[in-house]
């Protein structure tokens, strides 16, 4: 990328968060919003999932594009005297394997785990119902783990990748490309290879011998607690696609079935996450109300 889409891209971006932060100050400030908060969340899939979570008449959730803009419009609003009235949801990413926090907003919530995706399929009603709603079968006791550990080698590349901004570009790599249709399982080797034939990524000088060393002194590091935190709830739910169309093919729409995943997911379930529980003792604290 050269100098001029840099500057076009950043000034896209700017205008952005500028947008985002006119939008949820005009809801604010709207009778729309009169008694509610809004919560401020990454993506419309966020926005799905969140607005399922809360009482309608309590909330309005807005979808900020990214985490980057959450910040913006946190920095902004609360400097204004609003931080009562609005709160953040980040997806935590990589932030609890990191030891990051961000103890200076009172009004910012991470999830439990690596995203909103994961706290999914960390319910267990989620992973049976799904997988039987597809294939009208029982999915396997260990499915969710399965899928955590074919993904493990991608999910540290991706967690050193995010350490040491290599701006590797992963997005426009289907999981399923790197699936066998016949078992379902995930093939690291080709992903890989495909990421790096890409022109974006063809330049990158990966540092194999640093990324070895800090591979072998984080790997023993990673427990059956840490896996969630550290895969990315996307690669797991595209993987969990796949192995369902190799277990029974059929044509089955992607967005359809993560929309499944997130109407299945149990409200009860939510509220008992560190999520839903800082949310409703800020809401207590701030409203004298929980927001459910």
């Amino acid at each position: 990328m050269n100098s001029v889409e840099t500057a076009l891209r950043k000034g896209e971006e700017k205008s952005k968060f500028i947008d985002g932060i006119a939008t949820v100050l005009l809801t604010l400030r709207s009778n729309v919003a009169k008694d509610k908060i809004v919560i401020v969340v990454e993506g419309p899939d966020d926005v799905q999932l969140y607005r399922r979570m809360y009482d309608s008449d309590k909330v309005i959730v807005y979808a900020a594009n990214n985490c980057r803009h959450i910040f913006e419009i946190l920095n902004n609003l609360n400097a204004k005297g609003y931080s009562n009235h609005l709160i953040g949801i980040k997806d935590a990413d990589f932030d609890h394997v990191n030891g990051k926090n961000y103890n200076e907003y009172n009004n910012l919530f991470l999830t439990d785990w690596h995203d909103a995706e994961i706290a999914e399929l960390e319910s267990r009603t989620v992973v049976e119902t799904v997988w039987n709603k597809y294939t009208a079968s029982n999915a396997s006791v260990n499915l969710k783990e399965s899928i955590y550990n074919e993904l493990l080698e991608l999910s540290m590349l991706k967690w050193y990748n995010n350490n040491f901004h290599l701006n590797i570009l992963f997005k426009r790599n289907k999981i399923g490309a790197s699936v066998s249709c016949n078992d379902g399982v995930f093939d690291y080797t080709l992903y890989k290879a495909s990421v790096f034939a890409r022109s974006d990524n063809a330049e990158k000088n990966f540092p194999e011998t640093a990324y070895r060393l800090w591979y072998l002194n984080h790997i023993t590091d990673i427990t059956s607690d840490v896996l969630p935190q550290i895969t990315n709830g996307h690669d797991a739910v595209e993987l969990m696609y796949s192995k369902i169309k190799a277990y029974k093919p059929q044509n089955l729409v992607y967005r359809g079935f993560t929309q499944s995943i997130r109407d299945c997911y149990p409200i009860s379930e939510y509220h008992q996450t560190k999520l839903a529980t800082a949310i409703d003792k800020w809401a207590r604290e701030n409203l004298g109300t929980p927001l459910y």
